[in-house]
């Protein structure tokens, strides 16, 4: 007998609200050794990068670095998760410097304060959805470091780097 369309979805929200939750790696994530020597560096037409959990990146286009949504602190909440056993660990104070940090939006897992501010004397510019900069700016970001963005908007930070 087919399930209709209904119980399909039905089942599906039963199955979300009250069924076994497969959310964490049943084993340590692989992982490799950090060599941020070759991330930095000045070579053109090169891309690079390191993930270093959920949605933090660290990327190195034709010379220009930049870290995407960075939460370097093991737990971000009090009850909440906490970084996967094999997530690359870094520090703010082990990066020489930030071009660009871009953040995607304002939750938890995507903006850290604490994070944000070890980063603040390393880094040119802080790219943040409209209103976020606000928020940065109280946690003593300096205002000439933040450029706030809508959608579809392009910024050239420089010669041959548009961000939209």
């Amino acid at each position: 007998m087919n399930k209709t369309s209904w119980e399909k979805k039905a089942e599906l929200f039963k199955n979300f609200l009250f069924g076994k939750k497969h959310t964490t790696p049943a084993t340590t994530l692989p992982s490799s050794p950090i060599n941020l020597n070759e991330l930095y560096g000045e070579e053109k037409n090169q891309l690079k990068t390191i993930w270093l959990g959920h949605s933090s990146l660290l990327i190195n286009i034709d010379g220009n670095i930049i870290l995407t949504d960075p939460v370097m602190t093991n737990k971000v909440t009090l009850v909440g998760p906490k970084k996967f056993p094999g997530t690359a660990t870094l520090s703010p104070s082990q990066l020489p410097f930030v071009d660009v940090v871009l953040i995607s939006h304002d939750h938890y897992d995507h903006l850290n304060k604490e994070t944000i501010i070890q980063l603040a004397s390393k880094t040119k510019l802080f790219m943040v959805p409209l209103k976020v900069g606000k928020r940065l700016a109280k946690w003593g970001i300096p205002p000439e470091k933040i450029m706030e963005s809508g959608w579809w908007q392009e910024h050239h930070i420089h010669e041959g780097l548009k961000v939209t």
